[in-house]
């Protein structure tokens, strides 16, 4: 064979492999396209189905939300109940089935159908005010303290009224020095104890944290025990500076005043006990 002839198979050799080659990329490209529009229509039928299913679900839903239980028409023509037996109650009725309007004129009769006779709901009864904890305690404390009051006024009025006796006496005598059942020293150390015990009574008082009820109660009592402070306190200046006089007119004055501002502590406290139900245990006020 010549050169020629075989350069010429060598050539239809290279041609055909070039022709093969292009052919197999030719089916890959078709195996290709054929495989993504197979693709493309998996996805869609997935797609198409997992939309019709979320609607289902969707209606399914509403349709349960929207007809509750007990309210849906029975099978053939709707029967109107012929007698309600209990009223039914206003807040917890569902509104009433629709009837369509085709199917209502067919079933209509010439009696006219009387509405529910739904009774009004009763408003609640007030119920009373739920008695606080912290004004049981504050009232319970103030309880004591009150007692402690009275046992220490009692001494007081009695020292008082010694005291104007002994004023009436050296009046009549005319001098002080006249009269030997006076001891100046001795009643000033007792006005001194009787300060200082309400002082105390009324700091202890203060240290009450009263609830927002007892605010006017608070306030009125502590008046009522600087009553007692101030009354004391002038006494025992008279005393010191030797007016008998002003001993004598503060002595008879003194008493009223604390009884007013006893009254008064007295008068809140049966407001706040009035208020609340609470039976009034005791009383705010001396005895005599």
């Amino acid at each position: 064979m010549s050169s020629k002839e075989r350069n010429q198979s060598e050539g239809n050799e290279e041609q055909r492999f070039i022709v093969a080659i292009e052919a197999e990329l030719a089916l890959i490209r078709a195996r290709q396209k054929l495989a993504i529009t197979i693709g493309a229509i998996v996805f869609l039928l997935l797609l198409t189905f997992a939309i019709m299913v979320f609607l289902f679900h969707k209606k399914h839903q509403q349709g349960i939300i929207q007809v509750p239980e007990g309210s849906k028409p029975s099978t053939g023509f709707f029967r109107t109940p012929e007698k309600v037996e209990q009223t039914p109650n206003i807040l917890e009725t569902p509104f009433p089935y629709q009837i369509p309007s085709s199917q209502y004129q067919v079933q209509q009769t010439h009696q006219v159908q009387q509405p529910y006779q739904i009774e009004q709901p009763s408003l609640p009864q007030t119920q009373q005010h739920v008695v606080p904890y912290r004004l049981i305690d504050y009232l319970e404390r103030l309880k004591q303290i009150e007692n402690q009051r009275k046992r220490e006024a009692s001494n007081h009025w009695l020292a008082l009224q010694a005291l104007l006796e002994i004023v009436q006496g050296i009046s009549s005598a005319g001098e002080i020095s006249e009269y030997s059942g006076y001891d100046p020293q001795q009643t000033l150390s007792a006005y001194d104890e009787y300060l200082k015990r309400f002082t105390s009574l009324r700091q202890e008082f203060q240290k009450l944290n009263p609830p927002i009820e007892c605010q006017r109660l608070h306030q009125a009592y502590d008046q009522a025990l600087l009553a007692h402070i101030n009354t004391i306190w002038s006494l025992k200046q008279q005393i010191i500076t030797k007016d008998l006089a002003g001993v004598a007119l503060s002595g008879l004055s003194a008493q009223k005043k604390i009884d007013n501002a006893l009254n008064i502590a007295d008068s809140e406290l049966a407001a706040v006990c009035q208020q609340y139900g609470i039976t009034k245990t005791f009383k705010i006020g001396d005895e005599r």
